[in-house]
Order: C-alpha cells, then sequence, then structure tokens
C-alpha cells in the first residue's frame, strides 16, 4: 500500500508538472501570435536594433523548445509509471536513487549511468 501512494504521489507530481509546461507554452505562443519581430522592439531603426530583435525571438522560441521537452520527459515518466517501469535506469536496470527522483521526477538514468552519459556526449565531437 505504501507503494501505492508514493505511485500516487509521483503522479499527481508529474501531472502537476505537465499542466504547468502547457500553461507556459501556451502563454509564449499566445504573446507572439499575430507579432511580427519588429513588434518585438517597436519597430528597429537599425542594424543593432534587428540584432537585438532576432536574439529576442531565438530566446523565445529556445524556451518553448525547452518547454516542450520537458514536457515530452514528463509524458514519457507518466507512461514508464504506468507500465511499473518508473524509478528503474534505462541503461543499467537498477533502481534510481530516490532523491534522484524527488529532485527530477523524470530523470530515466541512475546517477551512475547519467554521469557517463555526459562523459560521453563531450568526448564526441559535434559537426
Amino acid at each position: 500500500m505504501e507503494n501505492a501512494i508514493a505511485t500516487g504521489e509521483v503522479e499527481r507530481r508529474l501531472r502537476a508538472r505537465y499542466d504547468e509546461l502547457w500553461a507556459d507554452i501556451d502563454r509564449e505562443v499566445e504573446k507572439h501570435r499575430g507579432q511580427r519581430i519588429q513588434d518585438l522592439v517597436q519597430r528597429p531603426a537599425d542594424a543593432e536594433d534587428y540584432a537585438t530583435a532576432d536574439v529576442l525571438m531565438d530566446l523565445n522560441l529556445a524556451e518553448i523548445d525547452r518547454d516542450v521537452k520537458e514536457l515530452r520527459a514528463v509524458e514519457y515518466a507518466l507512461g514508464r509509471l504506468k507500465r511499473g517501469e518508473y524509478g528503474t535506469c534505462q541503461s543499467c536496470g537498477r533502481q534510481i536513487d530516490p532523491a534522484r527522483l524527488d529532485a527530477l521526477p523524470y530523470a530515466v538514468l541512475c546517477i551512475d549511468c547519467q554521469t557517463r552519459a555526459e562523459r560521453n556526449r563531450q568526448q564526441t565531437p559535434s559537426l
């Protein structure tokens, strides 16, 4: 029964985060619906103003992209929870530390596997 309570709490937290992310994404999209880049800096007068407008637009798109990626991770965690796979490292199969899951409820790797994956990414040259 204790596990069911913990699972219910995890699901509640994941669903709450899911709702927050959707609200953030919706707010960002709505904020810029129908706006042209010129509207972001009130009709740029020169190249520097256009550059600033480009940076602002890139930041907004990066924020939306980050939220969408987290939203997908939350959806995936909810699916793992439903299948009874939540909290198991997808690389080594060991249990993920509860403190890690508390901090990052959608974690799919234990800390050792996550560290190894990050180290491998750093060693792989980008194109």
